[in-house]
């Protein structure tokens, strides 16, 4: 498959955007128990802040789920569909993006999309 730089940027940034959002939801999921970290404070406090904050947390975690799906439909069709990957490789990759999806799109992206081009144009000799 080759692409238009353009379209490997995007599919990029649709690669870097779970981790991306999951990180944001992590950082206000801290700024919101920041008081409560360290102190001798009870649980029941902590988790009042987290009840007083559900709505914002759920959606941020909702569009990531979305997105991060979105993303893992997509790379699983991109490696199914291709016709130059082994049957047992692209097995071991769609486990690989099933566990560790938010970690593994980036990789994918970078090893498969990103630098297809450098595998296609520099193949070994031995594979001729």
């Amino acid at each position: 498959m080759s692409y238009s730089n353009k379209k490997i940027s995007n599919l990029g940034i649709l690669a870097f955007a779970p981790l991306f959002l999951f990180a944001l939801w992590m950082i206000y999921y801290f700024i919101i128990l920041a008081p409560y970290i360290g102190s001798d404070v009870n649980g029941s406090a902590a988790a009042g802040a987290t009840v007083r904050n559900y709505t914002p947390l759920f959606i941020m975690l909702g569009i990531n789920f979305i997105i991060a799906f979105i993303a893992f439909l997509y790379f699983l069709m991109n490696m199914w569909t291709r016709k130059n990957v082994a049957s047992g490789t692209k097995i071991m990759w769609v486990i690989f993006l099933a566990v560790f999806n938010i970690v593994a799109f980036p990789i994918y992206w970078f090893m498969h999309i990103k630098n297809d081009h450098v595998v296609r144009d520099n193949a070994s000799p031995l594979l001729s």
